[in-house]
C-alpha cells in the first residue's frame, strides 16, 4: 500500500478531515501535498489505486480527489468513472472531485452524473481549483455545523414555548374547576 499521510494544523478548527488522493505519481502527490498542505486543517493520503481507497472508505474521508489516469492493479476500480460509482455507493457523505491534466467533456458530464460535485483540469501543476474546492469545504461544513446549533436551538425554543403554554392553559383550567 503506497500511502503518504501529510497533516495541516489550523486554528480555526482543531479536529482534522481527511482527504484521500487517488494517484499514483509519485512527483504529483509530493506537488499536491506542498500545494494544499499549509493552506488547511486536512490530512491529506495518498493512493496510489482505487482499491486502496475502497479499502479505507469506512473512515468516513471529507473528500476524495481522483486523478483521472490512476493506474490500478485490479479491473475493478481502473475507471475513475466505476471508482465513483463504487465511492458514492459506500459512502454518501464523501464530496469526489475528479481531477486530470487535459479537459474531457465526457468524462466531466459522466463524473458529474455519477456523483462527482466537480472535475478539475490541472494546468502547469497549478493546484488553485483544488485549494478552492477545499475552501469551498470548509465553509460548507462551518455552515452545516451553524444550521445544526440553529435547528438545535430553534427546536429547544419552540419545546419550551410549548411547555410554558400547556403550563398557562392547564393553570387557566385548572383555576375555573
Amino acid at each position: 500500500m503506497s500511502k503518504t499521510v501529510t497533516q495541516q494544523k489550523s486554528k480555526k478548527a482543531p479536529s482534522k478531515k481527511v482527504i484521500f488522493v487517488v494517484e499514483d505519481d509519485v512527483a504529483r502527490q509530493k506537488e499536491i501535498k506542498i500545494a494544499l498542505s499549509h493552506q488547511h486543517h486536512w490530512t491529506f493520503e495518498f493512493y496510489a489505486t482505487g482499491k486502496e481507497v475502497l479499502d479505507q472508505l469506512d473512515r468516513k474521508p471529507l473528500a476524495v480527489f481522483i486523478d483521472q489516469d490512476h493506474s490500478s492493479i485490479d479491473n475493478k476500480t481502473k475507471d475513475s468513472i466505476k471508482l465513483i460509482d463504487y465511492i458514492m455507493e459506500k459512502d454518501h457523505d464523501s464530496h469526489v472531485i475528479v481531477f486530470s491534466e487535459t479537459e474531457n467533456d465526457v468524462l466531466t458530464t459522466e463524473a458529474l452524473k455519477h456523483g462527482a460535485i466537480d472535475y478539475i483540469v490541472i494546468n502547469d501543476h497549478q493546484y488553485i481549483k483544488m485549494e478552492n474546492e477545499l475552501r469551498w469545504m470548509e465553509g460548507f461544513l462551518e455552515e452545516r455545523e451553524e444550521n445544526k446549533k440553529f435547528k438545535m436551538y430553534s427546536t429547544l425554543m419552540t419545546g419550551m414555548v410549548i411547555l410554558v403554554v400547556g403550563i398557562l392553559i392547564y393553570l387557566y383550567y385548572s383555576e375555573q374547576l
